[in-house]
């Protein structure tokens, strides 16, 4: 059933350069701040949700959301859907991981279950229906596409990451942060604005960022953990496919595109896995010489999953979410269903791509 997001905002009131809210969607924002706040200060146990193959933004709110809840005194708990339910190489290094919990591990219906950073009830993975039935459904997202699957939805796409709302959560909860809080925040949103470089970023986000510092998170570190701590393994992984990437300067009208192709194969031969394998498109992404980089990888069950990045001329969250996927102007991604050659046809076919070089 198609259902009207409830408490979503796509614009941001404090900025003068972007369209104003109307007041009735700022009123139902914020019923739906209300209504999250209610439920928590009333709940005794909380399930907080990060997307299925979770990334910073989505693993370091909820740890962050989890860190204040249990200092409060509830049972909290962390998890994502995803069967084998593994943290991401790249992210076990995000305190609070002893809240994290595999969904067999996840027991009856919570009193608040709290999705943060999901478009769409799929993106919960496994634990769809137990979020369900909690006594409370809540969501707190920062994509265009979401799709209103949760009750209360405290969403605002105009927002870079949604650590940031999630800090808004945390100081509506009184501010008790940790530098804890803090530096799982941070990472949410560096990781989600690429280091405070895409387009998104604005003096608001520099702003957060600033503050989040001097509650303790260290950006050196942080930074370091995120885009600089890639194994010679990846690194060589990065070059065999940036060899082997077809680069169509026609592409988008001659701002031009750049793909690359990562089989299973071809990871398992330099010991990649494919967690591991995601960070390959921000380097692709660097050139200077194509609009649009795109990585087109195979997971472990066989499914080909392609990422974006834009240089932010080209909305690489909306051709995403209208070939089944979602994402954000300047990052973005999609399962595709078909095989790898039909897969390509469409993406070659949305970015303008007229001739295929791979034989």
């Amino acid at each position: 059933m198609n259902r009207t997001p409830i408490g979503v905002r796509k614009t941001r009131l404090s900025s003068p350069m972007r369209a104003q809210p109307s007041t009735a969607d700022s009123r139902q924002l914020e019923s739906h701040w209300r209504q999250l706040l209610e439920a928590l200060v009333q709940a005794r146990t909380v399930l907080l949700l990060a997307h299925v193959s979770p990334d910073a933004d989505a693993l370091g709110s909820t740890l962050a959301v989890a860190d204040v809840l249990d200092r409060r005194g509830l049972e909290i708990a962390v998890s994502f859907g995803s069967e084998p339910f593994v943290v991401p190489d790249g992210l076990r290094w995000l305190p609070g991981q002893q809240y994290l919990r595999a969904p067999s591990e996840v027991g009856t219906p919570p009193d608040v279950a709290l999705a943060i950073d999901c478009s769409s009830l799929d993106r919960l993975g496994t634990l769809a229906p137990v979020a369900q039935a909690a006594g409370t459904f809540a969501a707190i997202d920062h994509h265009a596409s979401y799709d209103g699957f949760a009750p209360v939805s405290v969403v605002d796409a105009s927002e870079p990451a949604a650590g940031v709302l999630t800090a808004g959560l945390i100081d509506r909860l009184g501010g008790d942060w940790s530098s804890s809080a803090a530096t799982c925040i941070y990472a949410a949103i560096s990781s989600d604005t690429g280091s405070f470089r895409f387009p998104s970023t604005n003096a608001e986000t520099l702003a957060l960022g600033a503050r989040l510092i001097d509650l303790g998170a260290d950006p050196g570190r942080i930074a370091g953990n995120l885009f600089a701590d890639k194994s010679l393994a990846v690194l060589r992984l990065t070059g065999v496919a940036l060899v082997n990437a077809e680069h169509s300067p026609a592409a988008l009208g001659g701002r031009g595109a750049l793909i690359a192709i990562i089989d299973r194969e071809l990871r398992e031969r330099f010991g990649v896995s494919y967690d591991a394998a995601e960070s390959i498109v921000s380097e692709l992404a660097t050139t200077s010489d194509v609009e649009v980089a795109a990585v087109v990888k195979q997971d472990d069950a066989g499914l080909w999953k392609v990422s974006t990045r834009s240089r932010g001329g080209f909305d690489v969250g909306r051709m995403c979410t209208a070939l089944g996927g979602g994402g954000h102007v300047a990052a973005a991604g999609y399962t595709s269903r078909v095989d790898l050659d039909s897969t390509l046809r469409g993406l070659h076919q949305a970015l303008g791509v007229v001739e295929a070089p791979r034989s």
